[in-house]
Parts: C-alpha cells; structure tokens; sequence
C-alpha cells in the first residue's frame, strides 16, 4: 500500500515496532504448521529502538493525532495538530543513517476524534467498526445500510448547532449489507460475540477478559486469572457496562497458572481482542488461534491488551519460576514470563488481570499468554482515571500460552 492512501484502525506504539522484529516461528494450536515471519532486513532491525523513542515523544505531545510508517523508504511520518515540539525536533534531528523523520500538520487531534467517536457511541446507530484516519484527517463509520439514516442525519444536526469547534471532523459514513452489524462495542460495553480485553465483573471484583477459546469437549468461552475468583466455580460475570451476561466460572482452573475458563453463556465466541485504547471500541482478529508452543526468547515485543489501562506496549525480560502471589505455594517452579513496559508506562494496573497478550507481526496479533499480575515499580496509570485504589506497575508476569490451554484442556 502506498504511504497515502489508506486508513488504519488505532494501534499502539508496538504495532509499529513489531514489523520490524518478530520471533522466529510460531504453531498453530494442535501442533500444525501455523505462521512464520519472514526474515527482517538487518538494517530496518537497527532502527527499531530509535522508533520506539520517536513516538513515545510525539505521543505525549497534545494535539497528537496519528502516525504513519513506510517499511519501504524507510521513514516514519507523526501527524499533529499542534506544532512540534523541541523535544520532537530534537529526537527527529537524530535518525540513524537511511532514516527519515517528519511532523505534518493535521486538522484535528486524536483527542478530537476521540470525543467524535464517543458522540457517536451514545445515538441509536447500528454500527459495525469506527476507523480512525492515520492523518487525524477524521473517522470512517460502517453502519447497517437499511438502518441508521434518520439517527445519522440527528447525529450530524446536532453536531451543527451543539459544537465549540467551528469546524468538526469530517466523518465517512459507509453503508454495509443488512444483517452483517451489530450495535458497537467496547471494553467496557461488549456484547455476544464476546471478544477478548473486555471488562468483565462479578461479585468478586472486576477483571480483564482474555482470550476467547474453544476446549476440546466443544465448550466455548472465555479465560482470565485465578485470582480474579480465587478459583471458584459458578461464579456469574457481566460485561461491564452493558451487563451483558459473559458465563461463569467453571472447573477448568489453575492456582498455579493463575488460569480461570469462563463457559459462556451464549455459546457465543468471537476470535479478536480489543485493540487500542482503554475506550477503544476497535479489534484485531487472532488467526486461528494461532501460538506458540514453547517458550518466546527474551527480547520479544509484546502488547497487553488491558481493559483498564487499555493497550500498553512492553518487551519480554526473561522468565521467573519463584511467584508465589497466589499463596499455597503450588506456583513455585512454574515458569512464567516476566514483562517490562516500553519508557517511562506502566505495563498493566488493577483491574488488568487475565488481559490477552500478543505480538504483532505484518499487522496480525499472535497469542502469547495471559497477564496476571504486576510488579514495582508502582508507576502513573494510563487508561482508566487512576484513583486511591488503583494503582500500576512497570514489570508484570505473564502466563505462557501453551501452558493456558494445559488447563483449560
């Protein structure tokens, strides 16, 4: 695709990092041949921590709205609002040879289109998915094409006469077949089909839903942590906000993986996680449930995809086998993966645990397992507004995928 002349959905810093380094080989669940990433030019490999630095910097700058990078030239391209800063000018003044850095004015922030999409969200609109353009130029809308049209021309009428601005974001509003959509969701308002990285409650407290899955006696559902239910069985979970009934718990459990399957309640899965921001309503598929089956290498990018911190970018350290969160003792010698947030964010926070954790490569988020825990350094949270009792770590632990369906099969 040309640099200019396509759409993206939101991605984290990671979703961009991650084409240029990936792990080696991956299987599909079963032991078949699954995915391989292809071999990464060296060079295009160097510019990776250099990246990282450039939008962690122009992601902090208000009026921020979007970013594009081209493998091809190489080059990467932030769109803002606002002028750049001298701090942006000053990390751009530094690319490695080869390299290219730009800022390029846009219309509108990511913050405006944010606020766009949230007003949209409240009206009687069937729609599908809301994308973001890479340039903050504005919003694409798929909508149920027999529905919609009077709410649509509401929406926009409203807009009109209620707006501060003088001028509000364009949106693209794209007719689809009737019976294709549903109303849309987020992480803190899904529906059947549930998707992974949703918020999900019970009388035991509010957690992350992880990865959905489908066990080998047929029954479908949905994993997060142990600990979220101190492993109890019948426990009823809602979807946050909709209150949507997701299942309960059932007795395919681990205090030592720190792993609960939750059986749905509408037999009713859907194969993507939420992916984006703590609001985000936007999914990325995982292709046919696709993991590896031993342990990734130190050094492999990840992304946690909260749902209360939203997506948080980070990097696997190594891996621990001495936990003992859970109490009984029955973790010790299990060997987890431990993760650090990329920069000065926090990896995960209350609330996070039993997130879906992925690497990104080509565009598509592979398995990689699921987070149940953080630690210290204790860090500002991101996402959800932190509050006296929410607090966020940099380091965290990650259940190994391979390991997750040793539970729940």
């Amino acid at each position: 695709m040309d640099a200019h002349s396509g759409r993206r959905l939101i991605c984290s810093v990671i979703a961009i990092a991650a084409t240029l380094l990936a792990p080696a080989s991956m299987l599909a669940h079963g032991d078949e041949p699954g995915w391989r990433s292809e071999a990464h030019q060296p060079e295009q490999e160097s510019f990776l921590p250099y990246v990282m630095q450039v939008l962690e910097i122009a992601r902090a700058q208000s009026g921020y709205a979007g970013e594009w990078y081209d493998a091809a030239e190489p080059s990467l391209t932030v769109y803002g609002k606002a002028e750049a800063t001298a701090a942006f000018d000053a990390i751009a003044a530094e690319a490695p040879a080869g390299f290219r850095v730009t800022w390029s004015r846009s219309d509108y922030s990511m913050a405006d289109l944010d606020a766009l999409a949230e007003s949209i969200s409240r009206e009687d609109i069937d729609v599908e998915s809301v994308e973001y353009d890479y340039d903050g130029s504005g919003l694409v809308v798929n909508y149920a094409a027999t529905e919609g049209k009077s709410a649509i021309a509401a929406w926009e009428k409203g807009q009109k006469q209620g707006s501060s601005r003088a001028v509000s974001p364009p949106v693209s509003w794209v007719p689809v077949a009737a019976g294709s959509v549903r109303p849309a969701d987020t992480r803190n308002s899904d529906t059947a089909p549930f998707a992974g990285g949703l918020r999900i409650g019970s009388s035991a407290g509010g957690c992350t839903g992880g990865f959905p899955v489908t066990r080998s006696n047929g029954e479908v559902g949905i994993v997060t942590a142990w600990h979220c239910s101190d492993g109890a069985v019948g426990l009823s979970w809602k979807a946050q906000g909709s209150g949507a009934a997701v299942g309960k718990s059932s007795a395919a459990r681990s205090r030592a993986w720190d792993v609960q399957f939750i059986k749905s309640s509408s037999g009713r899965i859907e194969n993507k996680i939420f992916y984006g921001g703590y609001k985000t309503g936007s999914k990325k598929a995982i292709p046919s449930f696709a993991y590896l089956d031993q342990y990734l290498p130190a050094g492999t990018d990840i992304v946690v995809s909260g749902g209360y911190s939203g997506n948080q970018a980070g990097v696997i350290t190594g891996l621990v086998n001495d936990l003992d969160y859970n109490g009984g003792g029955d973790q010790a010698g299990k060997k987890y993966y431990q993760v650090e947030a990329v920069g000065n964010n926090p990896i995960a926070g209350n609330g996070d645990s039993g997130s879906p954790v992925v690497t990104v490569d080509g565009g598509e988020a592979f398995p990689v397992g699921l987070f149940v825990a953080g630690s210290g350094p204790d860090i500002p949270c991101k996402g959800v507004p932190s509050s006296s009792t929410r607090t966020c770590s940099k380091v965290g632990y990650v259940t190994p995928m391979h390991k997750m369906y040793a539970v729940i099969d």
